[in-house]
């Protein structure tokens, strides 16, 4: 499966990479990291500096995933500041996702009002693959994406405000401030269109 054109694994890859890098690039050097691999100063030198290289790109993957494992904390803010601006657009289509897979249960299960729905609904998607589900996933992984840039960023700042550059404080609040932003409006899109994809895709299997 591709988003995009670029296998799945690959977006996923990247994702974790890109944030976990722009932490890295910033402190690297100071837990005694070599940049030289940073510079092409000749085949000499990028030979000499492939371990330092590969160690960059380890430590950035890895700094990645801590960062979305960390970036999970931002999820109350979502709940309780952007969610209820978004909710009209989906409520409709949650509540029709609802109605889809009560009609679908061949065992009649009686769910809590919406017990796992989101998750029952992209399981849907990932079983019938295909284009829905191919944006499903790049919608979900531009969100983490952002979210985790949020994070990165908000660390920064934290560093910026320890070393009391105003402009840097100022500049790195704001880039945490619209990451995180898009990234709500991201997971806001993701939801609403699984319900949509889940509730157009099961019906035309009924037809």
């Amino acid at each position: 499966m591709k988003v995009r054109g670029i296998p799945i694994h690959t977006a996923e890859f990247f994702s974790a990479l890109a944030p976990g890098a722009l932490l890295t690039i910033l402190f690297w050097p100071r837990v005694g990291g070599s940049s030289a691999y940073l510079r092409l100063d000749g085949l000499a030198s990028i030979k000499m500096n492939v371990a330092s290289g590969l160690g960059f790109l380890m430590c950035a993957y890895v700094t990645g995933h801590v960062l979305t494992a960390c970036a999970s904390v931002t999820d109350w803010a979502y709940d309780r500041w952007y969610k209820g601006t978004s909710r009209e657009l989906s409520t409709k289509w949650k509540e029709m996702a609802l109605e889809r897979r009560a009609s679908l249960d061949p065992k009649k299960v009686t769910y809590t009002e919406d017990f796992g729905i989101l998750s029952w609904c992209s399981a849907f998607l990932a079983a019938n693959g295909g284009e829905p589900y191919a944006e499903a996933v790049a919608l979900e992984g531009s969100a983490k994406f952002f979210r985790s840039l949020a994070i990165a960023f908000f660390v920064i700042f934290g560093f910026d405000a320890y070393m009391q550059e105003l402009t840097h404080v100022l500049f790195s609040a704001g880039l945490t401030a619209i990451c995180l932003w898009r990234s709500f409006q991201l997971r806001a899109k993701y939801t609403r269109r699984v319900y949509e994809h889940f509730v157009v895709g099961s019906i035309r299997q009924t037809t």
